[in-house]
């Protein structure tokens, strides 16, 4: 999902548990959505554009949960949109060649973000990056992909390789 317009921060910084303008375009940190009891709503993965807030979430249930946050926005000047052609996949076992062809650091701190062209990659986990973008930006950054030793012969039943790419929810519609 994404949010945008003059007021987007503050109201993000309203109805999430993150403090939303301390959060720049070098990290994109999880974010509950709560009910006024505590209970979760929703979980996002958040990541500021210069323009725009891009809200990861899964794909079961984005729509639903874009109608009721936009319940809150009121007289907030901001609008929540589902972009059709966004998407987010997960890189597993990233290689340290392709890090580097990326210029991204091997060792980045969980919830590092970087930009590459249309695309935001979120450093997840030790080998577990994401990358949120227009679907054919995506399909371009995991064709990309080298196999490594372990993936190199890993085929599936139809005898095509198996990407360390894996298609995840998505953003905003894709993985919201």
């Amino acid at each position: 999902m994404e949010v945008a317009g003059a007021d987007a921060t503050d109201f993000l910084d309203g109805q999430l548990s993150q403090a939303m303008d301390r959060i720049d375009a070098a990290r994109a940190p999880l974010a509950g959505w709560h009910d006024p009891r505590g209970r979760v709503r929703a979980i996002f993965r958040t990541v500021r554009l210069t323009d725009r807030w891009r809200l990861v979430t899964a794909r079961d249930g984005v729509e639903r949960t874009m109608q009721r946050l936009q319940m809150f926005v009121l007289r907030a000047k901001v609008t929540l949109a589902l972009p059709p052609d966004l998407a987010a996949i997960a890189l597993l076992d990233t290689s340290s060649a392709w890090l580097e062809k990326q210029d991204l650091p091997a060792a980045a701190p969980r919830d590092a973000a970087a930009a590459r062209d249309s695309v935001q990659l979120v450093h997840v986990g030790s080998a577990l990056w994401q990358a949120i973008g227009p679907r054919a930006a995506l399909e371009a950054l995991a064709a990309d992909i080298e196999p490594t030793d372990e993936t190199e012969a890993d085929e599936n039943h139809d005898g095509h390789r198996q990407a360390q790419c894996h298609q995840e929810s998505h953003a905003g519609g894709a993985a919201s």
